[in-house]
């Protein structure tokens, strides 16, 4: 029974994972934060929380409303930017065994540039995933996209806001990356009755489920490469639903805050789904 999945299949290193399970961006931190509370080496990969080229302080509370069925987030995009990261974190990064795929996230195409620009021949980094802004175009994805590519070597996966998937899909492919994860949470909003205060985030959950599938099978049907499927996945059986659609890998999210073992639960629960079915490799 082999695990294994390979992310990057059309570039020159590749980018090979024990196993398809992973947090998805802004869930796990920088994975550090999470040890002595999860296996980290049991994972597939670590993406990390979205990394912009300066620090942001995010926005103030409130942050995060709890619905029936997941919670609307919105941090403002808080991170200790780029060179604290590869300062403090990265050296860490490169003393362990499990690839880490820094998710960057910024305004434009000279933006990511510049944060490929400054990783050069940074140890630790085996990736990068980059997130999207949610009002981009398809040939402004596409010009991110190959702005980056233009300044790393390592493998490149797009995230794709979810509604978007379809229509960016192939230009980010055009454009250098070697895989796409579909994808970034829908925006939602909530307000208070009495105060007529409002939260604007994003939705994260098991209500997103289903217009993940959604998204994730009209990208399958329509581009050939490694899609890494992201959206409500908290158990065995939704893992399976998506791998079940042609994902090659799947990212776990909202499920880590409520179970911090969740993705590990995961891994072992393909495993043994193939073995009683004699299911040799994952795809």
């Amino acid at each position: 029974m082999n695990l294994a999945v390979e992310l990057a299949p059309d570039h020159k290193q590749g980018l090979l994972l024990a196993n398809p399970v992973m947090p998805a961006a802004g869930s796990f931190g920088y994975g550090l934060e999470y040890e002595g509370l999860v296996e980290v080496e049991r994972l597939g990969a670590i993406v990390t929380t979205p990394t912009t080229l300066r620090p942001q302080r995010g926005r103030p509370q409130p942050r995060l409303q709890e619905l029936e069925g997941g919670l609307l987030l919105n941090t403002g995009g808080q991170n200790p930017g780029l060179g604290w990261v590869l300062r403090e974190v990265a050296p860490r990064w490169a003393r362990g065994r499990v690839p880490v795929i820094l998710n960057v996230a910024g305004r434009g195409p000279m933006e990511f540039a510049q944060v490929a620009r400054r990783l050069g021949d940074v140890q630790g980094v085996w990736g990068l995933e980059l997130t999207l802004p949610d009002k981009v175009g398809p040939s402004e994805a596409q010009e991110i996209v190959a702005a980056v590519r233009a300044e790393t070597l390592l493998p490149v996966w797009a995230k794709l806001p979810l509604f978007r998937a379809e229509e960016l899909a192939e230009g980010c492919l055009e454009g250098g990356a070697n895989a796409l994860t579909v994808g970034l949470p829908p925006l939602g909003m909530s307000i208070d009755p009495e105060t007529r205060a409002r939260l604007l985030g994003r939705l994260c959950g098991r209500m997103v489920k289903p217009l993940a599938l959604r998204a994730v099978d009209a990208v399958v049907q329509r581009v050939q490469a490694p899609i890494i499927a992201s959206g409500g996945i908290h158990t065995i059986e939704d893992a399976l639903e998506f791998l079940a659609l042609g994902a090659s890998a799947i990212q776990v999210g909202s499920a880590t805050w409520v179970e911090p073992g969740a993705m590990v639960r995961i891994v072992e629960g393909i495993g043994v789904w193939m073995e009683e079915r004699g299911v040799k490799e994952v795809k």
